[in-house]
């Protein structure tokens, strides 16, 4: 595997090419300087974390304020009564 800048860290698990994820164990990688540091599958980029806090809280919004106006559509309208 090559060597990530460190702007760049994949989120979640992270999966070898036999589809098996990599357990507990952290991936050892060179940074530029040559200097060894532990790499868990975790990003601290807040210039990601930010936006990407921000769109998934607008989807799960989104997605309550869709389903209630269904709940509130079948409640109201006497044919979407089954």
């Amino acid at each position: 595997m090559g060597v990530l800048p460190a702007s760049v860290r994949p989120i979640g698990p992270i999966i070898n090419h036999y589809g098996h994820g990599l357990g507990n164990h952290s991936l050892s990688l060179l940074s530029s300087s040559g200097t060894q540091r532990l790499f868990d599958g975790f990003t601290d980029n807040l210039a990601f974390l930010i936006p990407l806090g921000i769109g998934l809280l607008t989807l799960s919004l989104l997605t309550f304020l869709g389903n209630a106006m269904v709940v509130h559509a079948i409640r109201t309208e006497r044919k979407l009564h089954t």
